[in-house]
């Protein structure tokens, strides 16, 4: 996983490794979006600036709307193998489904 601040997603000051297709935006602890694309560093951007329109989305309004606290908010970039590890901890450690389902799973990613 490799976190940012929304700040520096705009500003294009972050680099992204190879892999990373998925994505949240969140403030402290509060997931406000997921999402996922080939291109995920342009996508965030497109969410918030898209044809030169500030706000383009519910994402981008939300930034727009709490300027400028919003340019904090943390960007998190996911690998399959990072939410695969997530699903492990979430669902597998805390009981609610078993381990045999994780290993089908895990053999199809």
């Amino acid at each position: 996983m490799k976190t940012a601040s929304l700040k520096s997603v705009l500003t294009g000051t972050v680099t992204l490794p190879a892999n990373h297709y998925l994505y949240s935006v969140a403030v402290q602890q509060v997931v406000l979006y997921v999402g996922k694309s080939k291109h995920p560093l342009q996508r965030v951007q497109a969410h918030i600036l898209k044809g030169g329109r500030i706000g383009y989305d519910t994402v981008g309004e939300l930034v727009l709307c709490n300027l400028p606290d919003s340019l904090s908010w943390q960007v998190h970039f996911y690998t399959l193998a990072d939410c695969k590890q997530a699903i492990y901890d979430v669902f597998i450690a805390s009981g609610a489904f078993s381990m045999g389902y994780f290993r089908r799973y895990q053999q199809t990613v």
